[in-house]
Order: structure tokens, then C-alpha cells, then sequence
């Protein structure tokens, strides 16, 4: 009920207190203090009628006591994790004692590789039985394997112990590798190899007294050696020369050796080299394409590289470089 003092306002009675429980102890001062004093108390110290002694054997502490009176089996929550815990993992027998084992000498329920009364790891996956006739997981069979067959027109991965054919793009571009992670790691054993090989002015130092690798897209290790190297009038070795007898698809990078296209930007324009790497490359190792005819070749005196297509367009150079080189021989042209 709500109870008005005259004002209009209304508040709710507060309830009486409850009685405490019936006394469990001469001395007894309230619920709390008897908590506080089992805590504190061993099993032979404790005078509580009821009282028992944790159910967990290496406990020295009496069971847990509710306010009410209630006496749980063990003396607190972790303990009595710890009780079902225990009781979980004792294997039920059978009336005749232990349960027969099967055809493969394991008990019901036991996991292969476990020893009779070794309780499993929680957490841990349990091994499965052998199959006859087939080999274990991790383990080669001894028999004859059959490798998977790859489709006609398809080579396999570049990576030698994948035997996954090549990713090909919808705009059919066969690729060197099954995906992007073998991909991924092809490059990175390439890479090994290029610094296995070392090649003064390509992959290290053109300094002969320096074994350092060069700067990304130079001759040198650095400017300094760069310097010196200039002042001494050094020059990046000659490129290979290319196997006659080995026909050059015309569709692929122009560095020898190299497998891959010929890059196409998004206007349409395909360079003679398959990536930014390799275009530096060519010009530290003075590999430069050539146009087959003398009209096609670039404008600016020297060059023999055919000029650039975007499109169907034609431009007078191969490239905006030599434009610009060239600007003033071609102003003075026009006038």
C-alpha cells in the first residue's frame, strides 16, 4: 500500500526487518560474522552443528553455508568446480568389473593411443585409428601414387612440388603459378637466386672492391660509389647474348630468360618490358627494343626503338623522354 502525508505525495512503506535465524552458536552475532568465522576456521576448530569438511581430500576448510542454513560439499565455488571436475572424469565400470576390450584391443570409449585409466587433455584432438590399407596422416604410402593430370593447354605451377596447373585471368593470360600465395613465393625464391648470382652492376656493386647490393634501379650500392665508379669511367656489363635457336615470342618481356608479357598500361600502349623491374633492368644492362623498320623507329638521333602506339595513334618517339630531348631539334624543324 502507498501511504500519503497529507501533501499529495505518495511513498511506499519501508518493509519490517527479518528476523534473523535461529541462534547456531552461544555467542551468535548475525549471518555475516558466522560466514566470516567458518572462513577463518578449520574443520576441528568448527562447533557449527552440520558443519562438514571440504570434499576436496587435500582441503583443510569446512563445506560452504548459506544464510539459510544450506551445507554445500565443498567450501566454495572453486572447489566445487573442481569436485565435478573429478567426478567427471571417473570412467563408469560395468557390473562385471572392466568392459571387454574390441576387435582392436581398445576399451569402449577409449581413444586410440590411450593408455587404460589416462584421462584425455581437454583441448588436445584425439588420433584415430589406423585404417588397414591406408596410410597414416603425415606419412607417404609406400604403394604407387598417381599424379593428377592437367588439363590440355595448361602448364603446371612454377612452384616444383605444387602439382596445381597455372591461374588463368578471364582475359586468358596464363600465369606462372597455381594462385597468389605460390605466386608470392615464387618471386621471393627468385629473388634468393638473383642474389646467389652476382653480376657486378645488376644485382651488386659495380665497384669492384664493393660486394654490397646495388640501390633499387641503379649501378651502385650509393651515391658515393656512384662517383667514383663514374669518374672511372665504369660501365654495366653487356647483356647476354640471346640463343639464336630459340625463337622469340614477340608477345614476351625482352629480357632473356624472362617468361612473362609484355606489360599493357589502361590506354591501351604495351611496353617492351613486362614490369617497372625489368624496364630498369634493360636500361642498366642496355637492353632496348628495336623497331624491325627504319621509318618506325624513334625520331631522336641514336635511338632505334619503335615508336610508341597508344591507340591508333602513332607518336614521332618512343617515348616522352626523348620528346622532351629532342624538343629542340624539333622547334628548329618547324621554323
Amino acid at each position: 500500500m502507498f501511504v500519503s502525508d497529507g501533501s499529495g505525495a505518495f511513498s511506499v512503506p519501508m518493509q519490517p526487518p527479518v528476523a534473523p535465524p535461529a541462534q547456531f552458536y552461544p555467542g551468535f552475532q548475525g549471518v555475516d560474522h558466522l560466514q566470516a568465522r567458518v572462513a577463518s576456521m578449520t574443520v576441528a576448530q568448527c562447533s557449527v552443528p552440520g558443519q562438514q569438511k571440504c570434499a576436496i581430500p587435500e582441503c583443510p576448510r569446512p563445506s560452504y553455508m548459506e544464510k539459510n542454513g544450506k551445507v554445500h560439499k565443498c567450501c566454495g565455488r572453486t572447489h566445487a568446480r573442481e569436485l565435478e571436475k573429478r567426478q567427471s572424469q571417473q570412467k563408469p565400470q560395468t557390473q562385471q568389473g572392466v568392459a571387454a576390450p574390441t576387435a582392436t584391443g581398445q576399451l569402449p570409449g577409449q581413444l586410440h593411443g590411450q593408455k587404460p585409466g589416462q584421462t584425455p587433455v581437454p583441448g588436445q584432438v584425439p588420433r584415430q585409428a589406423p585404417v588397414p590399407g591406408q596410410a597414416p596422416p603425415g606419412q607417404a604410402s609406400s604403394g604407387p601414387q598417381t599424379v593428377p593430370t592437367l588439363p590440355s593447354g595448361l602448364r603446371k605451377c612454377a612452384i616444383q612440388e605444387c602439382q596445381n596447373p597455372c591461374f588463368v585471368d578471364p582475359a586468358g593470360t596464363v600465369h606462372e603459378c597455381c594462385g597468389i600465395t605460390h605466386a608470392m613465393e615464387h618471386q621471393r625464391r627468385k629473388a634468393i637466386e638473383q642474389q646467389k648470382q652476382v653480376i657486378k652492376g645488376v644485382t651488386h656493386c659495380l665497384l669492384p672492391e664493393c660486394n654490397q647490393i646495388v640501390w633499387p634501379f641503379k649501378n651502385y650500392c650509393g651515391r658515393t660509389h656512384a662517383d667514383i665508379g663514374h669518374k672511372r669511367g665504369l660501365e654495366p656489363p653487356a647483356p647476354p647474348p640471346a640463343d639464336p635457336s630459340v625463337p622469340k615470342d614477340s608477345s614476351l618481356c625482352i629480357i632473356p630468360g624472362c617468361s612473362s608479357k609484355k606489360y599493357s598500361d589502361p590506354s591501351g600502349v604495351t611496353h617492351p618490358y613486362c614490369g617497372k623491374t625489368h624496364a630498369e633492368l634493360g636500361k642498366k644492362m642496355n637492353i632496348l627494343p628495336t623497331a624491325d623498320k627504319q621509318e618506325d623507329q624513334c625520331e631522336l638521333p641514336g635511338c632505334k626503338a619503335p615508336r610508341r602506339k597508344e591507340g591508333g595513334r602513332v607518336h614521332e618517339y618512343c617515348c616522352q623522354s626523348h620528346a622532351q630531348q629532342d624538343a629542340p631539334n624539333r622547334a628548329g624543324k618547324c621554323v
